[in-house]
């Protein structure tokens, strides 16, 4: 948790430093705590904090996320902790950092069911202001340019969602 935890600070909004955190085997080091700790609440917030701020300016780093598993584990984490506020904010937010710009993400992420795990986070947490503007946001960046993408959100009542919960 502690390392997952200081990982995403030191990488937090500045790309030199998210490179450097990714090219020292940080994301492996992520994965494998999430991994490791899937019963964890405390280690999977933290975790999928962490894979947010080091995806968050990166196509590359987005990539090899994605490649090494990160979206099934940030999925697996949304499912084990569906009552925990934290876990599901982070979760939206790493989604996002993920699926934002990369298509093939956008696609995995919908396969996966990423899409329904968002719009369960927003109905399970709706007196949440920040979980819901992260889950606006996740399910914005895996719309983005994918039509297929769009109409399942559409038809799983992601509209009615987004335009409830109040974010502007």
């Amino acid at each position: 948790e502690g390392a997952c935890a200081a990982l995403g600070s030191i990488a937090a909004g500045t790309a030199e430093y998210q490179k450097q955190v990714a090219e020292a085997g940080g994301i492996d080091l992520v994965l494998a705590a999430m991994r490791g700790h899937a019963g964890s609440e405390e280690v999977q917030q933290e975790a999928c904090r962490a894979l947010n701020c080091i995806t968050a300016n990166s196509r590359e780093i987005r990539k090899q996320v994605a490649a090494a598993g990160g979206i099934e584990l940030v999925l697996a984490a949304m499912r084990e902790h569906a009552g925990s506020e934290g876990v599901q904010q982070c979760a939206c937010a790493a989604l996002h950092s993920i699926a934002a710009n990369h298509g093939k993400s956008q696609e995995k992420v919908a396969q996966a069911g990423g899409i329904e795990l968002v719009l369960a986070a927003m109905q399970g947490h709706a007196g949440s202001e920040v979980l819901q503007q992260w889950a606006c946001e996740a399910l914005g960046a895996i719309a983005v340019g994918n039509g297929e993408n769009q109409k399942k959100i559409g038809e799983a009542g992601g509209i009615e969602l987004v335009l409830a919960c109040g974010y502007i």
